[in-house]
């Protein structure tokens, strides 16, 4: 990244357009505070502007003693603008990427070249910070995307908001992430259990239980019969042959002779 050390007190990021105007213009604001010389690229002072004092009247031009002690302040209140101003476009051109120095150095002042860089790239830059908010929250990662790629590709848009001007903490950045890798992860739909209606073995005592199939209940005299819905599958407790069950069973059958 192309960054200028102002006399090694601090690192900015030079400018180079939209992408990381938000940061900058934040960065610069506070540099020149520090510099004293934000006087030279905040709004200008209206009054002194229009020729009027803080009343709103004529600034009295008279020869006497009031008068020239007035204009030798305002004199020097000039001088100490013009100083600051020349500062504050210094810190301007070393803070801009190479492309943007000449529209820079070619503005008349420090105010005006800030104002031209910021109609250029501050309504671009909440723009760009628009729709990487977007593209950041709709974040998603596919299950053949290696995790160490998403997450390379999950900062990279983190970073690109905070050049933009906009803060992502840790907790959304993590909420954000875990979303997209949990969504990411196949769900297979639950298995239906397989029912089957039987009767299972009983215990002796008239109280029988389903075997692990299905569930029964054992007859009166403790037997139960296993049975199923297919007909060839269904196993005689009576006679141990399959295709009927014990009511059915031939044994209970008697003939006369």
């Amino acid at each position: 990244m192309d960054t200028t050390s102002l006399e090694n007190r601090a690192t900015i990021v030079k400018l180079t357009g939209p992408e990381n105007y938000g940061v900058w213009s934040a960065q610069m604001k506070a540099h020149a505070v520090v510099k004293d010389c934000d006087e030279a690229i905040r709004p200008a002072d209206t009054n002194a502007a229009a020729g009027v004092n803080a009343d709103g009247a004529p600034i009295d031009k008279a020869t006497t003693a009031a008068a020239e002690a007035a204009a030798e302040a305002a004199r020097r209140s000039r001088a100490a603008f013009k100083a600051k101003d020349f500062k504050a476009m210094a810190l301007l051109t070393l803070a801009v990427a190479d492309h943007l120095v000449e529209s820079v150095d070619a503005s008349p002042s420090a105010r005006a070249a800030w104002l031209q860089l910021a109609s250029a790239y501050a309504v671009a830059n909440e723009a760009r910070v628009v729709l990487l908010k977007n593209e950041f929250n709709s974040l998603s990662k596919s299950p053949a995307e290696d995790i160490t790629k998403f997450m390379t590709r999950a900062s990279s848009l983190r970073h690109r908001l905070k050049l933009a001007g906009h803060i992502v903490t840790d907790l959304d950045f993590k909420a954000t992430v875990l979303t997209a890798c949990r969504l990411s992860t196949p769900r297979s739909p639950p298995s239906s259990p397989t029912r089957h209606n039987g009767n299972g073995n009983g215990n002796g005592n008239g109280n029988g239980n389903g075997n692990g199939n299905g569930n029964g209940n054992g007859n009166d005299n403790g037997y139960g019969d296993a049975y199923s819905n297919d007909d060839d599958t269904r196993l005689c407790w009576k006679c141990n042959k399959p295709g009927h069950v014990k009511r059915d069973c031939p044994k209970n059958q008697s003939f006369v002779l």
